[in-house]
């Protein structure tokens, strides 16, 4: 018997072998490349120089463009995440209230989740054009004073967070569905007896039984916030003015713009520790109020 166990358990390592060999060349090699990396000075032609923590001293204490870059970052996640959640669990109680034609408004909502980012940013940039965009089309026919969405350091970077919300509320929103359908229908009918009605229901049984799944969907979403790229480089390449210069685009202009290997692997360990930092506290923060089942 012991035997067949231990032949079982090498079996399974076999299956997980090639997994967590390319798991260890492709992401733990490459991680600890960029971390010894990130305290050297590289412009890819010559050998790398060892600076110690000079990179990221330069970063925290006196690249005043990092903190410019940061607060962008914040800026965007919280308008994307806050807008995005919020729309996305409405959708999904409106979707779940549905009878009829629930799967195709789930792909209806489901699409844009699931087409190319470089797609989506090129289209929306024609839309917020502020020459021939679609948008100041109909906002001048109204009679509205149309601003350059995409060139106005007021306007850019709400215009890619409307973006952004819209190419990926779909995700969330088929999460939050998924959360519904366990919800068991006696909650809702012994509230009913009690007498509370639909928003009563909704706040004191559907977002307290949803809260884990919200725990979930905030932290997943500011993660993937703050490794925001593509839209930014395809919309405004960081511009006007930086206003909408996030920390993965200034990572990738130290290294790709200005060659600064040493800097851009330096920048990649400070968002590294923010996000692990924000995860940490915020699981830790929201014990009181996530209720597992």
């Amino acid at each position: 018997m012991a035997r067949k166990h231990y032949r079982n358990e090498i079996e399974g390592y076999l299956f997980l072998a090639p997994q967590l060999l390319g798991l260890v060349l492709w992401l733990g090699i490459p991680m600890l490349a960029a971390f010894a990396l990130s305290f050297t000075h590289w412009d890819l032609f010559g050998r790398p120089e060892f600076v110690g923590l000079r990179n990221y001293i330069n970063l925290l204490f006196h690249d005043r463009r990092m903190w410019a870059t940061l607060f962008n970052t914040a800026y965007f996640t919280a308008g994307t995440v806050t807008l995005g959640t919020t729309l996305a669990l409405l959708l999904a109680a409106a979707v779940h209230q549905v009878s009829f034609g629930q799967t195709l408004f789930k792909s209806i909502y489901f699409l844009p989740v699931i087409c190319s980012m470089t797609a989506i940013a090129a289209l929306w940039r024609w839309l917020f054009s502020g020459d021939f965009g679609l948008l100041n089309l109909y906002l001048e026919r109204i009679g509205i004073s149309a601003p350059d969405w995409l060139n106005d350091t007021r306007f850019a970077m709400p215009a890619v967070i409307l973006m952004s919300v819209w190419k990926g509320v779909g995700f969330p929103m088929i999460i939050f569905l998924a959360g519904l359908h366990d919800i068991p229908a006696v909650y809702y009918e012994a509230a009913e007896i009690d007498g509370a009605d639909r928003r009563r229901q909704f706040l004191h049984v559907t977002l307290p039984q949803l809260s884990p799944i919200i725990l979930f969907v905030v932290v997943t979403s500011v993660i993937g916030c703050f490794q925001t790229f593509d839209q930014i480089y395809m919309m405004t390449s960081g511009g006007p003015m930086g206003s909408t210069r996030t920390i993965a685009f200034y990572l990738f202009e130290n290294a790709f713009v200005f060659y600064k290997f040493g800097n851009a692997c330096a920048i990649a360990y400070v968002l590294f520790v923010l996000l692990g930092g924000f995860t940490h506290f915020s699981i830790r923060l929201t014990q009181r109020w996530v209720h597992y089942q």
